[in-house]
């Protein structure tokens, strides 16, 4: 395709090269490409998930341990550490 941006050689030749590059392949819509785009940020977002939740496991592991351990010593319910865990939640939003 022509590099021409110039009024004066489009008069000269006679051509509209706004209009022929909207006809073009080059400037047609196409479903595919949204589709793959839309297919790469969602692969992107998963692998982003992916690596997070694997950088959480351990702690999670260790901690669900300690529940475990201190819930068969009896040395409080279970609702209350819900509760903690909840306004823990809540004080680092």
């Amino acid at each position: 395709m022509l590099e021409v941006t110039n009024l004066s050689m489009e008069a000269q030749l006679g051509l509209d090269f706004s209009h022929l590059y909207k006809e073009s392949h080059l400037c047609r819509y196409s479903e595919q490409g949204l589709f793959n785009i839309l297919a790469s940020v969602i692969t992107l977002l998963q692998m982003i998930r992916i690596c997070n939740c694997s950088s959480v496991i351990p702690f999670i592991a260790t901690e669900r341990t300690v529940v475990y351990r201190e819930r068969f010593a009896g040395k409080y319910s279970l609702w209350m550490y819900s509760f903690a865990q909840v306004k823990n939640f809540k004080d680092h939003m």
